[in-house]
């Protein structure tokens, strides 16, 4: 992560003419490297963890905030970054390689793993063959076994003893070195009690090196520059993660180009659905409705139930509408006031067909789902009301559609097939 953090805040125009190779000298070790470090004076750090940063970009004059989420097991990352009242978060996706940017306009950028030119936050490590995956914990924070480390001594941070430790490294992508740098870290004694009983969690991180110039790509450009970044971290809780959603594409917005195309699950000739209709933001109560569907029969029946008038005391007004398709006749039956009216198909009026007069011809549920042939592009996975679903979304003129499907949750039998059909659709501004 540490690297990382630094490396996307090197992705902007910087000064010429330092180096044309990064290097930077490497301090020797105080009293001559003679000084031993405790046994128990570096820790172990958890595979799973959420980690809260400062960072304080000294030659830019300027503060940043990171929240990182790391999870090993489930090959999964996180990160929001929050620079000048903007914040972008990216998600890494170790199971099909790629990485969602999401970008504070609420756009998001779809990136391969394996382009190692996009591996600015540092948990990507390239295998043979060209395959990502994340890296271990110790090489996230640079501190693997090859990372040369020096113990430098005791001392206190922020009013909490620490042990200090000192590894001078390069930062290569595609065997070329693009940053040398002195990185120093600072790790609570085991001693001290950290709020989330960790035996021992870092606590500050210094860096001061030399980098080449690159472009917003990651791009390398003429030239060369030093830096200079502090790190506190000023929360670190180990463990699984509590909170799945932080790994998962966010309510209305459409990341596109993804490695899986996974198409919609197929709507069956016969259903029946219940529904709510929700207006957010607006005085306008629920509204609930329920739908049988037969397209081999041409029926369709919608039962629509909303809140009676003020001059009404008891209950929900149900509203009965039939259409039928083979006759070209649609019934509307208020169970309310006892009525019941027959009329021609209305033309332009109904979603769930298709013509015009005697022609209007009934529409599959599947051209339901898919209205004026938009198309969908799969989310993944999310969680909604504590059910795991598969998301499929749309953005048209402003608006994101998305549709929901129970995951691997068979609900109902029909025609002696166990059927996914619980379904779930949201409308926002994008």
């Amino acid at each position: 992560m540490l690297l990382g953090l630094l490396l996307s805040f090197l992705l902007t125009s910087a000064i010429c003419g330092v180096h044309a190779v990064p290097s930077y000298p490497c301090p020797p070790a105080p009293y001559g490297g003679n000084v031993q470090p405790p046994a128990d004076s570096f820790p172990d750090l958890p595979d799973q963890f959420v980690l809260h940063v400062e960072a304080n970009i000294v030659q830019k004059q300027a503060t940043s905030e990171a929240v990182e989420v790391y999870d090993f097991p489930n090959k999964r990352a996180a990160m929001s970054i929050t620079s000048n009242n903007d914040t972008v978060t990216s998600i890494f996706n170790y199971e099909t390689g790629e990485r969602f940017d999401l970008l504070a306009d609420g756009s998001c950028k779809t990136r391969n793993l394996s382009d190692s030119s996009f591996d600015v936050f540092g948990f990507t490590e390239i295998k043979a063959g060209g395959t990502p995956t994340i890296m271990k914990v110790n090489d996230v924070f640079r501190l693997g076994q090859d990372a040369q480390r020096t113990f430098i001594g005791e001392t206190v941070v922020r009013g909490i003893p620490v042990y200090h430790w000192r590894t001078c490294q390069t930062w290569k992508v595609g065997g070329e070195v693009r940053a040398a740098f002195l990185l120093e870290y600072f790790f609570s004694k085991p001693t001290y009690y950290t709020a989330t009983k960790l035996s021992m969690v870092p606590v500050r991180a210094v860096i001061n090196g030399t980098a080449v110039n690159v472009d917003s790509e990651g791009k390398t450009m003429d030239g060369a520059h030093n830096f200079s970044h502090v790190y506190e971290f000023s929360f670190f809780r180990p463990g699984p993660v509590e909170d799945d959603s932080v790994f998962e594409i966010p309510r209305g917005t459409v990341c596109k180009d993804r490695q899986i195309a996974k198409p919609l699950p197929t709507l069956p000739d016969q259903f029946s659905l219940s529904m709510e209709v929700y207006v957010a933001g607006t005085p306008r109560p629920p509204m609930t409705e329920r739908m049988l569907f037969d397209y081999d029969f041409g029926l369709i029946q919608t039962d629509r139930y909303a809140p009676r008038g003020r001059g009404e005391r008891f209950g929900l007004t149900k509203l009965t509408i039939v259409e039928d398709y083979n006759n070209h006749v649609q019934y509307v039956i208020d169970s309310f006031d006892g009525n019941c009216s027959i009329s021609p198909m209305p033309e332009g009026l109904s979603t769930s067909g298709a013509g015009h007069g005697t022609h209007i011809t009934m529409k599959h549920g599947q051209e339901l789902l898919q209205f004026n042939h938009r198309k969908y592009v799969y989310q993944g996975q999310r969680t909604l009301r504590d059910l795991r679903v598969d998301v499929w979304a749309n953005e048209t003129g402003g608006m994101v559609q998305e549709l929901y499907f129970l995951a691997n949750w068979p609900t109902s039998r029909m025609r002696q097939r166990l059927q996914q059909v619980n379904l779930d659709i949201d409308l926002s501004r994008a």
